[in-house]
């Protein structure tokens, strides 16, 4: 709740710095939830403004505060000003935000199915990236014995993530086609505090592919939670629609029947006052692994998740070394070697104690991947780090199987 006279709270956005060539640094504010068009850059002053809305600053705050940090001086008009221009772009918590959101919802409701091919390549050259991809990183030599029950694959894009991606996907696709796909995803910037699903197939360049509305309805029955209340959510977010494409390559001409589901960051759940929040995950975990259990029908999970995000780009104060590098990666493998063991309360646990110190951003759909697998085996196929140096941007991925047998 804001406070008596206090400005509008700034909406969780992506933010980049965009350096220019005269040394100037602008930052770019992206709305990764679609309601606002495009993507906006804000001087420096401007992001200063712009990162202390929080509502519970007025415009004298601001002026104070501007002054004490910087030595310098910002008017109340050059505030209002930004404050004007984020609003604007429907950036704010504010009327006007939350009637674009309304008519946001509207149109994805009222839309045949969730369409990404306005942002994505032609079919044929999608097709042929994906099979390039899933061939140059597959794992030859490696044969599961047993069945497999689940994988867990990144959800970066294809170039950076291709070796992981291969090495989750060569398993999945040595076993007969599945009657149903559970894609767990990442709610990055969404509205739902809780897992989130659709009933709104997807609709990709590679064609369209049904949502099992009856299994996300007994879900629901099960969990006792509207997994649907906030499904704009699943418009902009892209970590269950890479796995899809991936799928559709693998079994060309095949109607494949998903659920797609985002999953809230783990700890960010665990802290919600709303107990229907904060018992989300595993309650869905629990209804997860009893509908896969049931005889009949093949359900088969995979869990869209990337690890850490490190950096300048992600707020870090220094540039990231070789060795600070090392030291992310034995926290990753930390973390994964309790999925290994099943463990995934100790998973959860690590993550509390470290303040997720690295910024892992698929903690939910982990963990549930790991409790609705419990009594599985599993096993780290493989690990990648990937790093832009210019922008200082590393994003870590793993690729993971859970399967019901020894493994050989």
């Amino acid at each position: 709740m804001s406070a008596p006279g206090a400005l509008p709270r700034l909406r969780p956005l992506q933010i980049t710095p965009v350096p220019l060539d005269d040394g100037r640094v602008f930052v770019e504010l992206r709305d990764m939830l679609g309601i606002a068009p495009a993507p906006i850059a804000v001087s420096g002053a401007a992001y200063f403004v712009a990162v202390h809305l929080d509502g519970q600053h007025t415009v004298a705050d601001f002026l104070r505060l501007f002054r004490q940090q910087t030595g310098q001086e910002l008017s109340a008009a050059d505030v209002e000003r930004v404050v004007s221009i984020l609003d604007e772009h429907c950036l704010l918590e504010t009327p006007r935000f939350v009637a674009a959101l309304e008519e946001a919802r509207r149109r994805y409701e009222a839309a045949e199915a969730r369409d990404n091919r306005h942002r994505a390549p032609r079919a044929d050259a999608l097709a042929a990236q994906i099979a390039k991809m899933l061939d140059a990183g597959s794992l030859q030599n490696l044969v599961a014995i047993g069945q497999v029950r689940g994988i867990v694959a990144p959800h970066l894009d294809y170039g950076r993530g291709g070796p992981a991606y291969a090495a989750a996907y060569s398993l999945l696709t040595r076993r007969p086609p599945a009657d149903r796909y559970v894609i767990l995803g990442t709610n990055h910037f969404g509205l739902g505090a809780g897992p989130v699903a659709t009933r709104k197939d997807y609709q990709t360049p590679l064609g369209r592919t049904i949502t099992d509305r009856d299994f996300i309805s007994e879900l629901e029955r099960r969990t006792g939670v509207d997994l649907c209340a906030n499904e704009l959510d699943h418009q902009a977010e892209h970590s269950v629609e890479l796995q899809v494409q991936i799928l559709q390559v693998c079994y060309p001409g095949r109607q494949l029947r998903i659920v797609p589901i985002l999953c809230p960051d783990l700890c960010a759940a665990e802290a919600a006052s709303d107990q229907r929040v904060s018992g989300s995950l595993p309650v869905l975990s629990d209804a997860l692994a009893e509908l896969a259990a049931q005889k009949g029908e093949v359900t088969l999970l995979i869990a869209g998740a990337d690890l850490s995000h490190v950096g300048l780009a992600f707020g870090d104060a220094e540039r990231t070394t070789p060795e600070f590098m090392r030291r992310v990666e034995q926290t990753d493998r930390g973390l994964l070697s309790l999925i290994e063991k099943g463990d995934y309360e100790g998973f959860a646990a690590s993550l509390r104690a470290s303040g997720n110190a690295t910024r892992l951003c698929s903690t939910g759909c982990l963990y549930v991947f790991a409790r609705a697998h419990r009594g599985c085996r599993f096993k780290l196929l493989r690990y990648e780090q990937t790093s832009h140096l210019p922008s200082d941007t590393n994003v870590t991925c793993a690729a993971m199987v859970a399967f019901s047998d020894p493994w050989p």
